[in-house]
């Protein structure tokens, strides 16, 4: 249905944010994390967790990469 239904479950700011992730059948754990690296440099850290489906696994994957394709472009201007 497209809809992702969530709870947040760690908020740590700046540092960490973690949220479920429940749609089609499938419950994961997404998790971002920064760290601080100096001269003006942060390390983004994205991690999704609990996958059942291989095939679920393999389409988070190819989104995330487009996501990030897309934050890549937007920090760049």
């Amino acid at each position: 249905n497209g809809i992702i239904d969530s709870e947040v479950l760690v908020v740590d700011g700046p540092n960490r944010l973690s949220y479920t992730w429940v749609s089609g059948g499938e419950k994961t754990t997404v998790t971002w994390t920064l760290q601080d690296l100096g001269d003006g440099k942060v390390n983004l850290h994205l991690e999704q967790t609990g996958f059942e489906n291989a095939r679920a696994f393999e389409g988070a994957k190819h989104g995330w990469a487009k996501m990030a394709g897309e934050l890549e472009k937007v920090l760049e201007q």
